[in-house]
């Protein structure tokens, strides 16, 4: 027998390129897409089709596919995977009946076929098999019961609900021979169900999915894709399906394959090298990790910038810098977006972790963007003693980082501070709406710098910090600097407050005066 092409799998709109193949396995229905390929490939000797993810589309599938398997000189095998609407592809089948020799149903649903008379025409079949097949009635297979197969040796009917159909591939005479090898014609399915893994694509980010998860409506996307659109919608994305969603509990108690994490796992970490190689930049704010941030966008290059990221392998993530010129940014992940209009966008977003720009990538899409690296804080050591060269008995010792977080806490909160509440009263409003207190340092840090009245030209230096000791000592230094500025202004409050009140106590007394001898 003569050593068959490769098979191509194919799962792309370029896939009507491929000619003069004989193996041909699709995973995909695109308007015209089996007429452009059957112009190239009337020779295909094995054909497949999985039709899971094309939902609606499905009934016109069929009708492509069957209008393709007509189109061939002599197709040899033939094998579905939840193909619905089979009718047409049935009929299909006896324009081949003098060449096909194997003919596979996996998960196929036969509702609204009515006769399996283009299958009963195949007398040149050697394997026939039905897999997790449903709605198959005893009218509809009927027609097998009266053809003759004299070539067939492998008959198998599994997990399928027709009885009738069981028991006659059950008592079904098969011709024996040794030396068969099914290999010959037959697909290799572990090698399928390893190309489909690798190809499954998000509707949403339009890339290969990232522990993909499948929708009751038969719709395949990236776990978080999917999970973030039903945050905001509850139907789903695809607008020629918007069936009504359940919530992601559904997905919880259907989770994706064991096989489709150890590859999706590959993919997030690909996915985050190539998020550092062309990060979008956004600027003009200066933002802090573990922060929450809302942003009102009104500018076109930075609504393109959003949009790109929500339909993105980025999952949402951007870069935000201070201004063009700042060296060091926060990575941004939106949670929460509002569309303003038609035009404008509000968004919430948190900020994770900083980052290093170490090249300009320049304009992509309309927006900057950068090639970065994520910056984290080193060891460090609490203490740092200094000796005498005099002496080995003198050491003096740093405040620890404990010890200066403690100062950060007590001018913000302490009671001695009353005569400072008209300087820090914007302090306790602020502390308010971000929330509780952070109990790392590290984060703390940060925390205490948003509260204090300095302007982000000089809060932007903690970024390239990197440690929470470095970073708390600026922060009780400019702590400092503002008690020493606030000095002279409460000494000038507090006598005005001892002038007023002496005052109001020499007017009470004129008047208890007045009252007393009129």
């Amino acid at each position: 027998m003569t050593e068959l092409n490769p098979m191509f799998y194919v799962q792309s709109v370029q896939g009507y390129l491929i000619s003069n193949v004989n193996r041909i396995w699709v995973d995909l229905h695109m308007p015209r897409f089996f007429d452009l390929l059957a112009k190239n490939c009337k020779r295909v000797e094995q054909f497949g089709v999985f039709m899971k993810d094309v939902g609606r589309f499905n009934e016109i599938g069929s009708i492509d596919v069957a209008k393709f398997i007509t189109e061939q000189e002599a197709l040899q095998s033939f094998q579905s995977i939840y193909l619905t609407s089979t009718q047409d592809v049935i009929d299909a089948l006896k324009s081949q009946a003098h060449s096909l020799k194997c003919v596979d149903f996996i998960c196929t649903n036969f509702q609204g076929c009515y006769s399996l008379d283009g299958l009963a025409a195949c007398n040149n079949l050697e394997i026939l098999r039905f897999k997790k097949c449903y709605n198959i009635t005893a009218d509809i297979v009927s027609p097998l019961f009266e053809a003759s197969f004299p070539k067939l040796i492998d008959l198998s009917v599994i997990e399928t609900d027709c009885d009738v159909l069981q028991r006659w591939a059950e008592s079904y005479y098969l011709v024996s021979d040794d030396g068969f090898q099914d290999e010959r014609i037959e697909f290799d399915l572990t090698y399928i169900k390893e190309l489909m893994l690798n190809n499954k694509m998000c509707h949403l980010c339009n890339e290969s999915c990232i522990y993909p998860l499948t929708t009751a409506c038969g719709h395949t996307f990236c776990k978080e894709c999917i999970f973030y659109h039903l945050s905001i919608y509850d139907q789903c994305p695809l607008k020629q399906c918007r069936t009504e969603l359940p919530n992601t509990k559904y997905f919880y108690e259907h989770p994706c394959d064991p096989n489709d994490a150890i590859i999706s796992e590959v993919r997030r970490l690909e996915a985050e090298s190539k998020l550092l190689e062309e990060m979008p930049i956004y600027d003009g704010y200066l933002v802090f990790p573990k922060m929450t941030y809302n942003f009102d966008v009104t500018e076109t290059k930075y609504r393109l910038l959003i949009k790109s990221c929500l339909n993105s392998r980025y999952r949402n993530k951007f870069g935000m810098l201070l201004s063009r010129r700042c060296e060091y940014g926060t990575l941004m992940e939106i949670k929460q977006i509002d569309f303003i209009d038609g035009r404008n966008i509000r968004f919430q977003a948190v900020a994770t972790e900083r980052f290093k720009i170490l090249s300009s990538g320049g304009i992509k899409d309309g927006y900057e963007i950068a090639k970065v690296q994520i910056i984290h804080d080193e060891p460090e050591d609490e203490g740092k003693i200094i000796e005498d060269h005099h002496s080995s008995a003198v050491s003096i010792h740093e405040p620890t980082t404990s010890q200066l977080i403690n100062m950060a806490r007590e001018f913000i909160h302490r009671n001695e501070l009353v005569s400072l509440m008209f300087h820090i009263r914007h302090i306790r409003d602020l502390a308010t709406s971000l929330g509780e207190i952070p109990e790392n340092a590290a984060d703390f840090s940060f925390y205490a710098a948003l509260l204090l009245p300095i302007n982000d030209e000089e809060k932007y230096e903690l970024l390239e910090i990197r440690s929470a000791k470095g970073r708390m000592k600026m922060v009780v230094n400019w702590i400092d600097d503002l008690k020493s500025q606030w000095g002279a202004s409460i000494l000038i409050k507090d006598f005005l407050n001892f002038y007023a009140l002496c005052s109001w106590i020499i007017t009470f007394i004129r008047n208890l005066y007045l009252n007393y001898y009129n």
